[in-house]
């Protein structure tokens, strides 16, 4: 059950940092020839990043509760 979990939210996880670092490879290499929309899709992809940013802490933290949730011992019937 352990495995499984940590396998789909590690495959969320590179999912997501893959998907950070194509947008970053894309801002960068964005021609510097129009100001407005360089620094709006700059902005973009800023609040974007740091979305993503929060999508993972989420995923780690689940990941965290759950095999924490896992290990504990039941209060009542001291069973896993």
């Amino acid at each position: 059950l352990f495995a499984k979990i940590y396998r789909d939210q590690y495959s969320q996880l590179e999912l997501l940092t893959k998907t950070k670092r194509a947008m970053e490879r894309s801002i960068a290499s964005r021609d510097n020839s129009d100001i407005g929309a360089v620094s709006t899709a700059s902005l973009s992809f800023e609040i974007l990043g740091e979305l993503l940013d929060e999508i993972i802490l989420d995923v780690v933290s689940e990941a965290h509760r759950d095999v924490k949730c896992m290990r504990s011992i039941c209060p009542i019937c001291k069973t896993k």
